[in-house]
Order: C-alpha cells, then structure tokens, then sequence
C-alpha cells in the first residue's frame, strides 16, 4: 500500500529509545459502570470466509483482518489494514497510493474512483482498477479513510474473469472507523522555506517520536518511498567547536545513530539563504531493506542545534528544489515558513 509506506518512510526519521516499563497500578474498587452501547464493529464479513495471517510483517502496520473465500472454483480475498495517517484525509491517502500503483504495477489500469459516505458521516473513497500478475489478470477495490490519527485500507481482489461477490462488497463498505477528535493541520512557523507544493503532515499523527521535531513534508506525488522533508531542534554543546571539528562530531553522531551509514559528502555550508555558517551531510543508508540517500544540513544558535534532513530512496534523483531548501535553514527563527 503506497499510503502506509508513506508512514514507514518517515518513522526512521526520528528513533525513540525504548520505553521503560511503568509500573502496575494499584487495584481499587469502583462501582460498576453503567450500561452503554458497544461501539460499532469496524467492518463485518460473513462467518464463512476464512480467516488467515496475512504477510503483512512491516513495522507500523496492524492487520485487522484478512481472510479468502472460494467461489466458482477461484479463491477471493479481503483484508483491512491500519496505520498512523500522517494527518492525511482519505482522499490524499488515495492519491498517493494512486501514484504509487500507476508507477510499479504492470498493466495497470483505473476503472474508477469515488467518494464513499461512511458511518457516522465519515468520508472514504473508493478506487477500482486491475493489474496482471504472471498467471492472470486481477481486479481490486479499495476503500481509503482516516479517523482521528489512524488511516485505513480495506481491499477486495478476484481475478477479473469473476464478477463482483455481493457479500464482499458489503463487506467493504461496512468499514466503520471510531470516530475520533480531528488531528489538527501542522501551521506553526519553522525556521526554513519547503519547495513549493510539497505537502506539510503532522507528526503527532504518526507513530513516531517527535520530540524535537518541528515538521515534515512528503513529496506531492508520494510513491512507494516518497522523497521527505524534516526539520528539527534540540540542545546542542558542539557549535563553539572549529569546522573541522564539528565535521567530525557530526560524522560521528551519524555514525552512533545508523550503524553502517556510508558518508558521501561532509563540509561547511553557507545556509540562512548566505548569512549564516553551517554544516552539509550527504550518507547512505539502509533502512527496513530499502537504500536511502540523506542529504542534511546542520545550523547552531548558542547551545540549540537545528536540522533540517531531506531524504530519498537511493533509486530516486536528487529534487533540486529539495537540495537548494535546504540551504533556507536558519537558526533560531531567523526566516520563518508556515
């Protein structure tokens, strides 16, 4: 699903230390709460379909269900899959994984696309197209929502040869996310100017950490591994040292953190748009089986360290708008972008 590589792009952006565990609470006695209504089922399937582990093994992905069906001698399936959204809507969620099917799947070919009202008054959409694989051509349907901080994707495929089972299709349109507060749009003012149309998401509707962390944008057309955009802030002691040195510090830190990163290209760099000195990092690395290329640049304000870090999959050209908004960052506030 392009949408939640989207997702599993960016959690390496930023590495949490693991958690500590809390200790239990202790036991009280409280009086028994008063009957409600159980919420909704997030989406129902006829008993008869069989359930399966699905190979969905990425980290950041929750397999909520999948099963198969036989009909006419052919084996059906529908599965239903979470993930942090990014603070995308349903319809950006769609998009990009649009984008990403159009650029990898072999014959692919739209049908058609909708919107879809949910439960609650929720808003999804639905796309339909078909792709070959060796044996046989096949047809899906996807349902995209989002809710809250989570996104969702319920997909229904056949071979094309079959037509649509009823029972399936109610299933895919039963989807019922929770209904959660609004995630609201990440505005605040940081201190570096992103390319152009390039899309702004909020990492408090990711699941990673974000401490220090002042915002993200993807590339608009999104993809499998979309090109990202980060900027960051946090203590810092190593801005007084020479250039040379903080060369070295630098490489290190990158070093300490990815374990195997291969550094193309470490120097000074005038950032702040020529007004200020700082520092530029070029590395490789491997990421969850997939070749980045890290591009970052480095800023110091007294004891405060910002960051502003642009990343691609190895396969990918470096967007020269990318590389040249790096070289916007500024410290602290100096030039602000919203």
């Amino acid at each position: 699903m392009g949408f939640l590589a989207v997702v599993l792009a960016l959690a390496w952006l930023n590495i949490s230390p693991s958690p500590s565990a809390s200790p239990s609470p202790t036991p009280s006695i409280s009086p028994a709460p008063s009957a409600t209504a159980p919420p909704a089922p997030l989406f129902t399937v006829p008993k008869s379909w069989r359930k399966f582990k699905s190979s969905h093994s990425q980290s950041g992905l929750v397999d909520l269900g999948s099963y198969i069906f036989a009909r006419d001698g052919y084996t059906q399936g529908f599965n239903v899959l979470e993930a942090a959204s990014a603070g995308l809507d349903a319809d950006t969620i769609a998009k990009i994984n649009l984008t990403d099917l159009e650029k990898t799947e072999k014959h692919f070919r739209l049908i058609s696309q909708q919107a879809m009202s949910l439960c609650n008054g929720q808003h999804g959409r639905l796309i339909k197209y078909q792709t070959d694989d060796s044996a046989k051509r096949l047809t899906f349907e996807q349902l995209f929502a989002a809710s809250g901080t989570k996104g969702y994707v319920v997909t229904y495929s056949r071979a094309s040869s079959q037509q649509d089972d009823p029972q399936a299709l109610a299933a895919l349109r039963s989807l019922c996310p929770p209904l959660l507060p609004a995630v609201a749009a990440d505005t605040s003012p940081v201190p570096f100017s992103p390319p152009t149309g390039w899309q702004r998401v909020n990492p408090a509707a990711m699941q990673m950490d974000v401490e220090g962390m002042l915002a993200v944008w993807i590339h608009p057309s999104g993809g499998r591994v979309p090109d990202t955009l980060n900027v960051v802030k946090g203590d810092s002691h190593v801005g007084s040292l020479a250039s040379t040195g903080l060369g070295d510090v630098l490489d290190s830190a990158v070093k300490q953190k990815f374990p195997g990163a291969v550094m193309r290209r470490s120097h000074a760099e005038t950032v702040c748009n020529g007004t200020t000195g700082g520092w530029y990092l070029e590395y490789n690395l491997n990421m969850k089986g997939i070749d980045f290329i890290i591009e970052q640049a480095v800023v110091f304000a007294e004891n405060v360290q910002y960051g502003a870090t642009y990343a691609r999959a190895a396969t990918q050209p470096e967007d020269p708008a990318a590389r040249r908004a790096l070289d916007t960052l500024c410290p602290a506030g100096a030039q602000i972008s919203s």
